[in-house]
């Protein structure tokens, strides 16, 4: 078995060493063993498609094809060299694949496919440009557009693809399934939407090195998932959705690269991110420090990117970051400072991984996809942040994180303000200043214990909203000109107190609650100032309700209605009579039990407020 794997890698060698004269004519037998065929000549001999030559040749033949256009799928299911070759004035020959599965296919061992361009086949991310089923093969100098995948190795091993331009907008320029010692180098790949190179599924010992990677729009340019002991070597790799991502895949190295407008990230345990090696990166022409196990340093100024492993007291200060794919990244780090710095990044400006009691302040972070992002990271200070124009994750999150204080902190034109999310509890969002968000401006979503208080929220399409929560808390907020000031959903056990909501279209808007208090409220000047739905044990209680369109507005279900109660509220006006709240009830006759439609008898209904106050509260 050895004597074959080293005979096969000798002949390729010898295909490799002897391409020069090859290119320079195709008249002259080459220096190998096999016959020479021809697709696409003007002689006698010479066939018209490429596969009909493919199904005439021996092992080790060499097919020359001479310039045109092939509109035809391949499949290389014997060894041999299939080399294009240019006529005078013309390009390569060109392989159209139409909508075939894929292109090119190579099942034999020790192949050698050279000198061609290859496009259309399929966009969706299964099919191939050239799909590989085989060891030992060597793809080169060939240009391949507009495919799905465009090389794409499956359970392939010891293969050479270097010189190819792969560009598009498929998937990916290279995929990499259970494949492993292949060598990739010295391509240009560019223009995916998913990936320019993907390793997966146990790819291990790859090569990757000398490769222009660039342009890659909505994921990774490089992800590695699941393939160990892989390296990445002095690729130029620049302006992509996302750097490299690594993710569960334990002693990658990553070597000498230079990142232009990205970076890298990971996901990946304790033991994994000790195993990396990340030695001479540079981002944006700065270093990428990547710390492990250190203690109570101060980070140089000239640093592209920061990233620390188990690291404590550091001090990150002054710095300009413009493009990193995460400006500072701290995974299972505590008691550490990053203060005053610049930070216009990919997917977040700051990242804290498993990193508690550290100090977050002063920083502005001004464009990318996520501002401050922590994940299961309690104990920290978020302060006195200016967080502006993050338009895919919030601009300040807890993820899955307690204890967190968030405080003074101003965040401007995100898609999300601040979120604690995802069983996060007890952290304190207080005295912020949210305006510009075009989902909400605070959230607390399937958390519990979590408190925003003092904070002014504006121009936001919910100024502030709890959904599958419980035990939350909103009180003495500032909530104005947004869709709607405070919502509720799905939540229970939620205190609403002593806001100033005004200038919405809802003031406060309930949804298939249960016990929400709604107590000592300034709701002003909205087109409906307080609404609910199918939600029980509702207390709407001690608010002033004034000039609003519409003070109330509910939907109630049957078992529903002896629950909620309007309690000495003030209306907006002196009466000495009781006041009525008019809304509808719901009385459920059938459910579809397919499509879940429901046949409900509606009415009337009445609450009423029987003791409300003369004057308005007197509400801070």
């Amino acid at each position: 078995m050895k004597v074959k794997c080293l005979a096969r890698i000798i002949l390729l060698f010898v295909g490799v060493a002897i391409a020069p004269a090859m290119a320079q004519t195709t008249e002259k037998q080459p220096i190998s063993r096999g016959t020479w065929l021809y697709v696409g000549g003007s002689g006698p001999g010479n066939y018209t498609r490429i596969q009909d030559a493919i199904d005439n040749a021996s092992e080790g033949d060499t097919i020359i094809v001479y310039s045109s256009t092939y509109y035809e799928a391949i499949t290389l299911n014997k060894q041999l060299f299939l080399k294009g070759t240019k006529l005078d004035g013309q390009d390569f020959p060109l392989i159209n694949g139409g909508d075939d599965y894929n292109t090119i296919t190579i099942n034999n061992d020790s192949c050698c496919v050279e000198n061609f361009s290859v496009q259309n086949g399929p966009a969706g991310g299964l099919e191939k440009g050239i799909h590989v089923l085989s060891n030992y093969n060597i793809i080169r100098n060939c240009s391949i557009f507009n495919t799905g995948s465009g090389i794409y190795l499956s359970n392939s091993c010891g293969n050479f693809i270097y010189n190819n331009i792969i560009t598009g907008w498929g998937s990916r320029s290279i995929g990499l399934i259970s494949s492993c010692n292949n060598t990739i180098f010295n391509n240009d790949l560019s223009g995916h939407s998913n990936h320019e190179i993907w390793f997966r599924d146990n790819s291990i010992n790859n090569r990757f090195y000398h490769n222009y990677v660039h342009q890659c729009t909505h994921n990774p340019a490089i992800l590695i998932e699941q393939s160990p002991f892989n390296i990445i070597e002095e690729n130029n790799i620049s302006n992509n959705y996302e750097g490299l991502v690594i993710r569960s895949s334990p002693n990658t190295s990553v070597l000498r690269n230079s990142f232009w407008g990205d970076g890298i990230l990971f996901s990946a345990s304790f033991q994994e991110l000790c195993s990396y090696i990340i030695e001479d990166n540079l981002v944006d022409g700065k270093p990428l420090r990547y710390y492990v196990n250190q203690k109570g340093l101060t980070v140089p100024s000239d640093t592209g990117q920061v990233i620390l492993i188990n690291c404590s007291n550091f001090i990150i200060r002054n710095f300009t970051f413009i493009g990193a794919e995460h400006g500072i990244v701290l995974f299972f780090s505590s008691n550490n400072s990053i203060t005053d710095n610049m930070i216009s990044a990919g997917p977040a400006g700051v990242q804290l991984s498993q990193s508690h009691n550290n100090f977050i302040s002063r920083n502005m972070i001004n464009g990318g996809r996520g501002g401050i992002i922590l994940s299961s990271s309690n104990g920290n200070v978020i302060s006195n942040n200016t967080v502006l124009n993050q338009n895919k994750q919030p601009g300040i999150c807890v993820s899955s994180s307690h204890n967190n204080k968030i405080i003074d902190n101003v965040v401007v034109n995100c898609r999300i303000g601040i979120s604690a999310e995802f069983s996060s509890g007890y952290n304190e969002i207080i005295h912020n200043n949210v305006t510009g968000s075009s989902w909400w401006g605070i959230r607390l979503y399937a958390s519990g214990n979590n408190y925003a208080i003092d904070n002014e929220v504006s121009n936001c399409s919910v100024g502030m909203r709890t959904d599958y929560t419980s035990g939350d808390s909103f009180d003495n907020n500032s909530v104005h000109n947004c869709e709607t000031g405070i919502g509720v959903v799905d939540a229970k056990s939620t205190d609403v107190r002593h806001n100033k909501i005004s200038e919405n279209n809802y003031g406060i808007s309930v949804a298939e609650c249960s016990l929400i208090s709604i107590v000592n409220n300034n709701i002003s000047n909205n087109v409906i100032g307080v609404t609910f739905s199918d939600s029980s044990f509702i207390s709407i209680k001690e608010n002033n309700l004034m000039r609003n369109i519409k003070d109330a507005s509910y939907t109630v279900r049957l078992l529903e209605v002896l629950t909620n109660k309007f309690k000495r509220n003030y209306w907006g006006r002196l009466s000495l009579k009781p006041h009525m709240s008019i809304g509808i009830l719901k009385i459920i006759i059938y459910v579809n039990p397919f499509s879940y439609e429901e046949s409900c008898l509606i009415l009337p209904w009445f609450y009423i407020d029987w003791f409300p106050v003369q004057e308005p509260y007197d509400i801070p």
